[in-house]
């Protein structure tokens, strides 16, 4: 049996007791009640609780999952630390895992918030080695797959606990995805307003072009979503996104229409780059199209296209906020036929920009204003 050992720290704005009663104490609780299109239920079917217990994540009807289970190897509540093991259930990817061990410690920082560590152990089953590229894989395709969406009249309060308990989702239902979903929550300080987001994808295919439609709503205004994501891209993505992406440099241009820029993947990515050029770019109505024109790939969707086209545009939402509106264009090579499956990983990691950069952009109100 070989092991494959991941450790993950980050920092919070959130005092630790306060993350470890959400996350711990009281989630057989408080994540069936404020997230009923996903979880049904979680029982206790051994134990109270504390080391020893099994529990069983029920979930709702439409999730790809019915239950897993895991049991509760460490339950300290005066140092905040918590261990389980996930012993049965699909993510456990029953063709290579014997079972994972999980280990959280929250430990108070300077500031008031607090300094977390995960320590995740995956078991492999005989000779098989497991390797970090599959662990990333299945974080990255996590990515867009749930929503939180603001209800009227819930206050602050309420409105961490929803964050939290979307983390505590993610940490038993989708363990491969919690070290990079982790990050994306605990940016935004416990004062903040809930960011939300809802993605409305329509398709449309003809002649060998897909097209499909997304909407992203954030409480960050339309000029600073503007400014980082498309402005700034080349050097925002790589400090947000460092797990896939190490660097975007220029190769003609210096940002106009007509530039190419050359995005550089790290060893984790099936590719190690993507060439783009930017086709319009309207800094006064917040848009811009820019076409995938190069890559590396093979075996990869990319390899089955000539080009994706992507145009986005910035308008103003609610008060303060933005729409943000994607609009990718699939042109296939020849007679090939790119099926809608073949790019929901690409829909997913498109909508997991904008989840990264506005929960950095709410972390940091005075950045790209």
């Amino acid at each position: 049996m070989g092991v494959f050992t991941r450790t993950d720290e980050y920092t919070s704005p959130i005092p630790p007791d306060r993350l470890f009663k959400a996350l711990v104490l009281d989630a057989h609780i408080l994540i069936p009640e404020l997230m009923p299109e996903a979880v049904k239920s979680i029982d206790t079917l051994e134990g109270d609780g504390r080391a020893g217990s099994i529990k069983k994540i029920n979930f709702a009807e439409g999730i790809q999952l019915k239950s897993v289970i895991n049991r509760v190897d460490e339950v300290d509540e005066e140092n905040f630390v918590y261990a389980y093991t996930l012993v049965e259930g699909e993510p456990l990817v029953v063709e290579k895992l014997e079972y994972i061990t999980y280990k959280a410690k929250f430990e108070a920082a300077s500031d008031g918030g607090s300094k977390n560590r995960l320590v995740s152990n995956y078991y492999t089953k005989g000779d098989i080695v497991l390797k970090e590229e599959e662990i990333k894989a299945g974080r990255e395709k996590a990515l867009g797959m749930y929503r939180v969406i603001r209800k009227e009249g819930i206050n602050v309060n309420q409105i961490l606990l929803l964050l939290l308990l979307l983390l505590l989702f993610f940490f038993f239902f989708l363990p491969s995805s919690f070290s990079f979903f982790l990050p994306l929550l605990l940016l935004l300080p416990s004062s903040s307003f809930l960011f939300f987001f809802f993605c409305c994808s329509s398709s449309k295919a003809s002649m060998g072009v897909t097209k499909i439609s997304q909407k992203f709503v954030t409480q960050v205004t339309p000029q600073r979503m503007f400014n980082a994501l498309i402005l700034d891209a080349h050097n925002i993505c790589p400090k947000l996104m460092f797990s896939s992406i190490k660097s975007i440099e220029f190769l003609s241009g210096s940002g106009e229409v007509g530039t190419i820029k050359q995005i550089n993947f790290t060893e984790a990515s099936p590719m190690k780059y993507a060439k783009h050029r930017i086709d319009a770019l309207d800094k006064e109505a917040l848009s811009c199209t820019y076409t995938f024109i190069e890559s590396d790939a093979t075996d990869h969707l990319l390899d089955k296209l000539e080009y994706i086209t992507y145009d986005v545009k910035f308008e103003g939402y609610g008060r303060g906020g933005c729409i943000c509106h994607l609009t990718s264009t699939y042109k296939a090579k020849d007679d090939i036929q790119i099926k809608e499956e073949d790019i929901e990983l690409g829909k997913d990691r498109a909508i997991g920009m904008y989840e990264v950069l506005e929960a950095y952009l709410m972390a940091h109100p005075r950045a790209y204003v």
